[in-house]
């Protein structure tokens, strides 16, 4: 492909614009119990780090054609997109939250199999614990996928791996009255997921996905997801 070299630079500028993005993000300060202040430990932060290098070795790896192959055709549309339902679960000192939130992806083609992505996640809906009101406020990331070839029954599998903001808010009612606390974390996205093409319309989807956003060792975020997805594979 003559454009190459202008997607290559276009790509990797996207990506580490977006992790400085993340090191300049300021955490909400907030009451520390039962989400404790300053989530993010050096840990972690390397944790983000090793992983952005992996993420553009991988994308400079797959755009200059290095180790990455894949079997499949050249996606006759380069761009997707698609829109889940996702029923969340997050863990926090021992209590369990079920918000619900929507998630909005687009993405392209880079290599047959494999595409860069960008999301946005949005709260729907809150989950009710004791005296405490979870809801994932909303979320945002990039990921690289890598999907398989489409079967002859229309059936294909994918591996999501990216990084993700989260914003979380969670209320407290008692006899003192009502608090609010905020709080922003950062990580790693990880999801695997399969779809399934409509027979009568190639370019429209059904998916389903499980996702873990790794964000910090006392928080865990995970959820199932339902949705559409429109683009050819």
């Amino acid at each position: 492909m003559n454009d190459t070299p202008a997607l290559t630079a276009y790509a990797l500028k996207s990506v580490i614009e977006f992790r400085f993005w993340l090191m300049r993000s300021q955490h909400y300060p907030g009451d520390p119990t039962p989400l404790r202040r300053n989530p993010i430990r050096s840990h972690s932060r390397r944790l983000r780090v090793t992983v952005t290098v992996q993420l553009v070795a991988l994308l400079w790896l797959s755009l200059t054609g290095g180790a990455i192959t894949h079997a499949a055709s050249v996606p006759a549309l380069p761009l997707y997109a698609d829109f889940q339902y996702t029923l969340g679960g997050v863990k926090h000192s021992d209590i369990n939250f079920n918000p619900g939130f929507g998630t909005l992806g687009v993405g392209a083609w880079i290599r047959p199999g494999i595409g860069i992505e960008g999301f946005i996640d949005q709260g729907t809906s809150s989950s009710r614990e004791g005296n405490f009101d979870l809801q994932l406020e909303q979320a945002s990331g990039v990921n690289l996928r890598f999907q398989s070839p489409t079967t002859d029954g229309g059936v294909f599998s994918y591996v999501l791996l990216g990084m993700v903001s989260v914003d979380v808010i969670q209320d407290e009612s008692d006899e003192r009255g009502q608090r609010r606390v905020r709080q922003g974390f950062e990580g790693v996205r990880i999801s695997v997921g399969f779809g399934i093409e409509f027979r009568r319309l190639e370019a429209l989807s059904l998916t389903g996905e499980y996702r873990y956003y790794a964000v910090d060792e006392d928080i865990q975020i995970d959820g199932i997801s339902v949705g559409l997805r429109w683009g050819i594979n």
